[in-house]
């Protein structure tokens, strides 16, 4: 009678172990899409002062490429509870009064935050638009997520 007792043990332990192992805590991570839009011109009094081309734009490992001034990048495939570190690398263009032509000024490189998705999103795609900041941020970009219609 306790060999039985002792093989039932085994039996319960071995199901418990299996069901332990086989169940993950973890939640499945959703799957959203993003594209960056490169909104980035400054006015002076109705005229064209400053507008940035976007060179390269990632998020984490995520590349973006470059984006012109007006445009949108395509889609990337983005997923939810992850933190991404957002990067840019733009081009500075001034507007000449006198030729009526933009002239580059430099590229620069800025770490712009983080971003993150949860799994309860309203939507399943998004836009990242890319703004020149004002003078209380130095004219450096900002971004602002919203929900693509």
């Amino acid at each position: 009678m306790k060999r039985i007792n002792y093989v039932k043990g085994l039996v319960m332990l071995m199901v418990v172990a299996m069901v332990m192992v086989s169940t993950s805590c973890k939640k499945d991570k959703k799957t959203y899409q993003a594209k960056v839009r490169n909104s980035c011109e400054i006015t002076l009094l109705g005229l064209p002062f400053m507008k940035y081309n976007i060179k390269d734009f990632s998020l984490g490992d995520i590349k973006f490429g470059a984006v012109a001034k007006g445009e949108d990048s395509e889609y990337k495939d983005i997923e939810s509870d992850t933190e991404y570190a957002v990067s840019i690398t733009y081009d500075i263009y001034l507007y000449d009064a006198n030729t009526f032509q933009w002239e580059f000024d430099r590229t620069e490189t800025a770490d712009l935050g983080t971003e993150e998705w949860s799994d309860s999103e309203d939507s399943d795609k998004f836009i990242l638009k890319v703004e020149v900041g004002d003078i209380l941020q130095g004219y450096k970009p900002i971004f602002n997520t919203y929900i693509a219609n």
